[in-house]
């Protein structure tokens, strides 16, 4: 008798992803994947508080455009270079760097219109 013959089979559920794991809510999904960026990063010893210090930017800001979750700001296209001493094309991929930068990615634009700009207070008592 082989050694898969002795394996149940009746038991494995194919529809389940490898390993018997479920995808995660909490792990953000990159638009554009890691970034060579981080590598750099790690060889050069630089850590993500200091380096976004050293160019005037949140963390946060490097941290996302490092992992790939938006695209590299202006800022950071033209600092990046000259501090680590890389040229951009190295530090991030083709796709990430010819994605459109929208600074206000993150802001709504109010509808235009003849409305009055008033508190709320205005509002409800003339």
């Amino acid at each position: 008798m082989t050694a898969l013959s002795k394996i149940n089979t009746s038991k494995i559920n194919l529809s389940a992803p490898a390993g018997g794991r479920r995808k995660d809510p909490n792990v953000v999904q990159t638009r554009f994947g890691d970034q060579p960026l981080s590598e750099e990063m790690r060889r050069q010893r630089w850590h993500y508080s200091g380096l976004a210090r050293e160019i005037s930017v949140t963390q946060k800001q490097l941290y996302a455009a490092a992992r790939g979750i938006v695209v590299p700001s202006p800022v950071l296209r033209d600092k990046l270079p000259a501090i680590l001493g890389v040229p951009l094309s190295q530090l991030f991929t083709a796709e990430a760097l010819d994605y459109r930068y929208q600074d206000n990615h993150h802001r709504f634009d109010r509808p235009s219109g003849n409305r009055e700009q008033r508190s709320r207070h205005e509002r409800t008592h003339p």
